[in-house]
């Protein structure tokens, strides 16, 4: 279920961004990437920190948006990544 209501989040949050009503796009992102990180799913926290990014870059907010894409590019690095 947790699963089911990040990516619903998600979605809303992409839908929602791309018709310009970014303050709400930011709630969703922001429910998802908390539930995420609560629920362990490192993935969908990532997916929605970048889409918090994407707000911010829209917005004009480029430092925002660097900001939060820093540490996810450091998350995806190869040496952290398993397997």
């Amino acid at each position: 279920m947790t699963f089911t209501r990040i990516r619903a989040l998600l979605v809303l949050g992409h839908a929602l961004a791309e018709v310009g009503r970014f303050c709400d796009a930011a709630d969703r992102y922001v429910q998802a990437r908390d539930t995420g990180r609560a629920a362990g799913l490192s993935s969908r926290a990532i997916e929605a920190t970048a889409g918090l990014a994407r707000v911010a870059q829209a917005r004009g907010d480029i430092a925002g948006a660097l900001a939060l894409v820093e540490p996810l590019v450091e998350q995806l690095s190869p040496a952290t990544v398993a397997g």
